[in-house]
């Protein structure tokens, strides 16, 4: 919603943000946390199970999410800068994590 404000406060270089941003989780709602919990009992053979990490989705998942949903010419320079501007920041405090997420196929 405020992009400019987003960018400039995490372009601050604030380790609390920074790491929250890299090792960060948001939370899965309710019914999430009870798919992953309930049992499988009925799952047939050759019907793959979706498997979703308990603690929530990544941030840096929602972060990097502007580059899958969007169709090709869709970002406007000002987001695309301000993407550009935060990358920027979490490879130069966290390159060996954001390295991990990259390899990772995150």
């Amino acid at each position: 919603r405020f992009p400019y404000m987003a960018c400039e406060v995490i372009c601050c270089e604030i380790k609390g943000i920074i790491d929250i941003l890299v090792d960060g989780f948001v939370p899965a709602s309710m019914e999430e946390q009870m798919a992953i919990q309930a049992p499988t009992n009925g799952n047939k053979e050759g019907e793959q199970q979706q498997v979703t990490d308990p603690r929530g989705t990544p941030i840096l998942d929602l972060l990097f999410s502007i580059l899958y949903n969007s169709k090709p010419g869709e970002i406007d320079d000002y987001r695309a800068g301000y993407f550009d501007k935060i990358l920027s920041v979490l490879f130069r405090k966290r390159p060996q994590a954001m390295s991990d997420y990259i390899n990772e196929g995150g």
